[in-house]
């Protein structure tokens, strides 16, 4: 029944990628029944056994008779005083059988994978069985009845078996595959985002899942809003803002209770206290306090937050409203919805209780003491990331006043899949998201072993077991909360006076390789950068010398030019020396300058001769003397007016 059930969530996915709207999504299954059936006719009961028995997946009568006029609709079936006669032709053209296999095939490998993830990271022997029925676990804790009137069941059926410590595990292998397997990954959000759209066969309404909100307040806890401006990181921040974002867009009212922004206050005034007083951080709990720790918030830091948390609100379109006025009519057992609330949520604090108090009676005088059975049309409801607090809430009113379709508060993830079903393809991601969320979430120690936890380390440091030093490694160390979690598996019951100790043993080993691995990455860092300047002098050095052989060369051209005209012109000296030494006089010309012209030619020339005689100077070596000197001039000032 597990196998059936998540490769029939993974197909409904596939059924949605193809852009089926949520009614065609489920016919594929309820044709493939009707081809499989013994006989021809089939009754909506034996329909919907079959579809149970086949898939995995509890489909509501009426849902089924919807989806039944869209199969009629497509000809697969003839529906006669009641009694559906199959089109086997019609049928024959179904291919969810190939799609199935292929869904069957990711499934098989991603429970080896699961099997194999707990043998070699906890040394837990679990069988192909207990890994279907521990994800099936986490997809039923995902997957929770959306309003309070779909008291028929859930589309995911119960597990056949129990698995110790399945949630803890599940979501250790999450972050894993997260992490390096993005195959499986995929897979797992496929099967998360099916049984998301399994949720829409509960609605009052199944054809009228996508309509918008039209006088909904939708009012946050103070947990939620903390998430969504950041205050528990980032993943946790990411799938809260696009709620809101998609709410917004569906015409929904983001609000907030004055009570609940004096709530949040002092959560962020005892975290900035707390990071100013190290004494109280010792025994300070919370996953805001918690982030602003490992965050290395300073108290400074916290109190501008607080400055501006107003401004932050409105920046998520958040609107502050006051609570409503009490009225005797509107009034309900508050004595007795107290004691409700305590005995479900367990609260430590006065002040918490009757935040929660105030704000669930709020929603009924919103609601003006009506119960609407349309989620759309309620004028309020309170958004929770409290499932106590939510059952508490769901308990009370249904004693009191039995006829409660939508909840006066619900789940935070349980209303995330109301939203996102009615326009999946705004926000396609968010299924991903959550499951990120919920896993980070669930991977945190929960308070009551967190509490256990921070009690013993602190009488161990008293006693002096454990140094002061120590004391901060096991208690703001992220990789000894992770180790703790790795040791109890998240069960309190697990925990031991010895955890404690185990703790920081491997919490040490952890540092020194972490300290050795820093180092070695900083070494590697080190000569990766002298090999990198040494690369980048000798680039720099090639570069240099390429311009100066260039600036050479053109030196070497333009002193060879010039020694050619000095060359031509000596010749052209020599020649006309030479025909003035000739007996026939030189031909009149006007002017008295011309008069020079013969005595320093022949001058010239004798110069000429008696150098070459005396010190073998030529014509030639002359020039090319000029031609060195012209060539080093123009190097020179190529160098100086083109290199820095």
């Amino acid at each position: 029944m597990s196998e059936r059930a998540i490769t029939s969530l993974a197909i409904l996915n596939v059924n949605w990628d193809r852009g089926n709207d949520h009614i065609e999504n489920f016919v594929p299954f309820v044709a493939e029944c009707l081809r499989i059936a013994p006989q021809a006719e089939v009754s909506l009961p034996e329909l919907q056994a079959a579809i149970s028995e086949t898939f995995g997946l509890r489909i509501p009568q009426g849902a089924l008779k919807t989806i039944l006029k869209r199969v009629v609709k497509h000809g697969y079936a003839k529906r006669t005083e009641g009694i559906y006669r199959r089109n086997e032709d019609a049928l024959a053209t179904l291919d969810l059988a190939r799609v199935r296999a292929d869904v069957l095939r990711q499934h098989e490998a991603l429970i080896s994978k699961l099997v194999e993830f707990c043998k070699t990271q906890y040394e837990i022997e679990w069988s192909e069985e207990e890994a279907e029925a521990a994800l099936l676990l986490y997809l039923k804790d995902r997957s929770m009845p959306i309003l309070a009137a779909a008291i028929g069941g859930e589309p995911i059926p119960e597990p056949t078996q129990s698995v110790k410590h399945a949630a803890f595990l599940v979501n250790a292998f999450i972050e894993h595959l997260c992490k390096g397997d993005p195959e499986g990954f995929d897979f797992l959000e496929a099967v998360v985002k099916g049984s998301m759209l399994a949720n829409v066969l509960f609605f009052p309404d199944f054809g009228g899942v996508s309509q918008r909100f039209e006088r909904t307040e939708v009012y946050f806890d103070t947990n939620f809003l903390l998430r969504a401006l950041g205050y528990a990181g980032p993943t946790r921040q990411a799938s809260c803002q696009e709620l809101m974002g998609l709410l917004y867009e569906l015409n929904g009212e983001l609000r907030c209770f004055e009570h609940t922004l004096e709530e949040i206050w002092r959560i962020l005034a005892a975290a900035a206290h707390a990071l100013r007083d190290r004494t109280r951080l010792r025994y300070a709990l919370g996953e805001t306090l918690e982030y602003f720790v490992n965050s290395r918030y300073r108290a400074s830091n916290v109190e501008l937050i607080i400055a501006r948390l107003e401004q932050s609100l409105r920046g998520l379109r958040v609107q502050v409203k006051p609570k409503p006025s009490y009225t005797v009519p509107l009034g309900v057992d508050e004595v007795k919805l107290e004691s409700i609330l305590q005995a479900e949520v367990g609260y430590r604090r006065e002040e918490t209780r009757r935040h929660d108090l105030d704000s669930l009676t709020a929603i009924h005088r919103l609601r003006r003491g009506q119960f609407p059975y349309r989620i759309e049309l309620c004028d309020a409801v309170f958004i929770t990331t409290n499932s106590s607090l939510a059952r508490a809430s769901a308990r009370f009113f249904r004693e009191e006043y039995r006829d409660v379709a939508v909840p006066h508060c619900i789940l935070d993830h349980v209303f995330t899949t109301l939203v996102w079903l009615k326009k999946p393809l705004r926000a396609p991601d968010l299924p991903r998201k959550m499951v990120i969320a919920a896993c980070y979430a669930a991977l945190n120690p929960p308070n009551t072993l967190w509490k256990l936890y921070l009690q013993e380390a602190d009488r161990l440091r008293q006693q002096g077991y454990i140094s002061e030093e120590d004391y901060h490694l096991v208690r703001f160390s992220t990789e000894a909360r992770n180790i703790l979690m790795h040791v109890t598996l998240s069960d309190p019951d697990v925990f031991t006076e010895g955890t404690v100790e185990e703790v920081l043993e491997k919490a040490r080993a952890a540092a020194r390789a972490e300290t050795e691995a820093a180092l070695r990455v900083e070494r590697e860092k080190r000569l990766e950068t002298e090999r990198r300047a040494a690369e980048a002098e000798a680039r720099a050095a090639a570069q240099r010398q390429a311009q100066l052989d260039r600036f050479r060369s053109i030196g070497t051209h333009g002193g060879y030019w010039v020694a050619r005209i000095v060359l031509g012109i000596s010749v052209a000296v020599l020649a006309l020396a030479s025909y003035l030494t000739l007996p026939e006089s030189f031909p009149d010309l006007p002017g008295d300058w011309w008069r020079l012209i013969a005595p320093v030619l022949l001058v010239l020339s004798c110069i000429l001769s008696i150098a070459n005689l005396v010190f073998g100077v030529t014509v030639k070596s002359f020039v090319r003397r000029i031609e060195i000197e012209a060539s080093r001039l123009i190097e020179q000032s190529l160098i100086r007016i083109l290199m820095p």
